[in-house]
């Protein structure tokens, strides 16, 4: 969020990314006692009433949180920037398209679709100027208004609903969009994906982060045009254009990146395409081949030669490699020396492991 709204800039002479620049702010914060890290909710952080009481005080002429039983103010600040609404109010709903100038809107909505999705169109038409926008509806929206496409300086999209069917094709027109995550329930993972992107989402070249079902990523034809992507958990190959891992070649800001359907690959050739080694972000990988059956041997064994990570690395994971001996890059050590943790799952084949114990930081072996 603290990109999206242009809080966090990274400088000429910086190599780190402006997820890791957040977070040493972040640090620096929790250092100096802003925020506390909570005693019941692992991995949250609270603020102290004290301090949050300071922070409404200063921010009260950029900031409003509206709830149900809140009277709007009847004329709003131009320098009104943050809105929170929380409602089942309509009529609330309504009166958000006169805050013309807002850079971010948390919507939290509980009544009926159908106020919604009108409210939401001249949402859409009236704040030009949104970045950030976080929808919660717990009823179930089912499409979101194509007018959406209006929110063309829009940087993160959070949608949290159970039934969104697809998401408009205008999103693909939203080029400055850096964050698109769909917070969806688990059991409904599985049926969800293949139709919930457009087909030209490979537009959105800003794109940083991705959290949506399973199989959706991997829908994406053409891929390659997300360099600036940090994670990419999951991406299954397949034997056609737009799917090979030569995607992968260019797209080198990549910090996290799963590889499925390995036995896809055609050679040690097209393997070396992915460019694995220079990846100079990447610190964890995963590798995975299908578990169907009878495979070539010394075709997994080439292939996996020649997906050599970068030294930065340091989680990786190996599924289903059905090859008697291991790359050479792992039998060598040198090129996987700052490893910390390493996973081999269903290496029926393998003969010999390799020297791990020479690896001084690994802390983690299955």
């Amino acid at each position: 969020m603290w990109i999206a709204l242009g809080f966090i800039q990274l400088l000429h002479n910086q190599e780190c990314s402006l997820e890791d620049i957040g977070g040493m702010y972040f640090d620096v914060l929790v250092k100096k006692s802003f925020f506390d890290k909570s005693k019941y909710f692992g991995g949250y952080y609270k603020m102290h009433d004290l301090i949050h009481e300071l922070a409404q005080s200063v921010s009260i002429h950029e900031c409003l949180r509206v709830e149900d039983g809140t009277k709007l103010p009847s004329i709003i600040p131009k320098t009104l920037r943050h809105l929170h609404v929380q409602t089942t109010n309509p009529d609330i709903i309504k009166k958000i398209g006169q805050f013309k100038y807002l850079h971010s809107l948390f919507l939290f909505h509980k009544a009926s679709n159908q106020d919604l999705c009108s409210a939401l169109i001249k949402i859409f038409k009236a704040l030009r100027s949104l970045r950030l926008l976080c929808i919660w509806t717990p009823k179930g929206l089912k499409i979101i208004p194509e007018e959406i496409g209006n929110l063309i300086h829009l940087r993160y999209l959070n949608i949290d609903c159970y039934n969104l069917s697809m998401l408009p094709r205008s999103v693909s027109n939203l080029y400055h969009l850096q964050y698109i995550i769909y917070d969806f329930p688990k059991s409904l993972s599985e049926c969800k994906g293949y139709d919930l992107l457009p087909s030209d989402i490979n537009n959105l070249l800003n794109l940083r982060y991705m959290k949506l079902p399973e199989n959706c990523i991997s829908s994406i034809c053409g891929i390659r045009k997300l360099k600036s992507l940090q994670e990419l958990d999951m991406f299954d190959l397949r034997d056609e254009s737009g799917y090979r891992i030569g995607e992968l070649e260019n797209m080198n800001e990549l910090c996290k990146l799963g590889i499925n359907c390995l036995e896809n690959v055609k050679d040690d050739e097209e393997a070396c395409s992915a460019k694995l080694c220079n990846k100079r972000m990447l610190t964890d990988l995963t590798l995975c081949w299908s578990n169907n059956g009878s495979r070539n041997i010394d075709l997994d064994e080439n292939v996996l030669d020649n997906l050599q990570p970068p030294k930065c690395l340091r989680n990786l994971r190996i599924e289903r490699y059905m090859g008697a001996r291991s790359a050479i890059w792992i039998n060598n050590v040198n090129p996987i020396f700052n490893l910390e943790k390493i996973e081999l799952r269903e290496c029926l084949e393998c003969e010999t492991l390799p020297p791990f114990g020479q690896l001084p930081f690994l802390k983690s072996l299955m």
